[in-house]
């Protein structure tokens, strides 16, 4: 269910602040580069559990009388470094300029994980520069990745845009000759791209020869465009 709203409602749940007070993150997919081997040592996951439960079993006080964790005076100044680092960052031309909603959050997100770091290792104390910093490497990760996944995406070059249009025409056009190639002129008259006819599509079949997929070559004074055998 939530998934199905967040793909249906992202611009709401940005907009309203949801996204911005969540960790999220699309891991790239492992499959075709896994290998089977022997268990890896479990000695870090014995001491995690160990410590989970010890914190269940004797701070359970703590949800009662919460108390207000502080950070010592190097740490606080790494949090508050990187709190004008993403703020500056939300200027009109700054990296985070299109996701201020998250670049708002993220020292918060920062603070919280350091506090969490820290009463992990060594329970109610003020937190260290050393966990200040975990925390901040791991917000700025997390922001670097909302970005990726929400900020605005790179376009591709008109170009490439006319030159993936192109190559299709021009294959049926030299297939309904029973020829692997058209008259260039062809191209520019009645070709797909109808708008600034040259200026588009020089461009658009110099993509096509830089791939390797066509070539523009004269023949007894005439200009053709033929497909390459890669092309096909």
């Amino acid at each position: 269910i939530f998934f199905d709203s967040f793909r249906n409602n992202v611009s709401l749940m940005q907009n309203g602040g949801l996204l911005a007070r969540m960790l999220i993150c699309e891991s790239e997919a492992k499959r075709g580069y896994r290998t089977a081997g022997p268990p890896p040592p479990t000695d870090a996951a014995e001491k995690f559990h160990e410590r989970i439960s010890q914190i269940l079993s004797t701070d359970r006080a703590l949800l009662k009388n919460p108390y207000e964790i502080e950070f010592e005076p190097w740490a606080a100044s790494a949090i508050q470094r990187y709190y004008w680092d993403t703020e500056q960052g939300q200027l009109p031309g700054g990296p985070f300029f299109e996701i201020p909603e998250a670049a708002s959050r993220t020292a918060e997100i920062a603070c919280r994980l350091a506090a969490v770091f820290q009463f992990f290792e060594h329970g109610p104390s003020p937190v260290s520069s050393k966990n200040a910093e975990r925390g901040v490497d791991f917000a700025k990760w997390y922001l670097t990745e909302h970005l990726r996944l929400f900020g605005p995406q790179p376009t591709a070059p008109q170009a490439w845009k006319d030159a993936e249009l192109l190559l299709p025409w021009i294959k049926e056009q030299a297939g309904k000759i029973s020829s692997d190639r058209i008259l260039y002129n062809r191209v520019l008259n009645a070709g797909p791209i109808k708008s600034r006819r040259k200026l588009r599509a020089d461009p658009a079949l110099n993509e096509l020869v830089a791939c390797g997929m066509v070539t523009v070559s004269m023949d007894n004074k005439t200009w053709y465009v033929q497909v390459t055998p890669y092309g096909w």
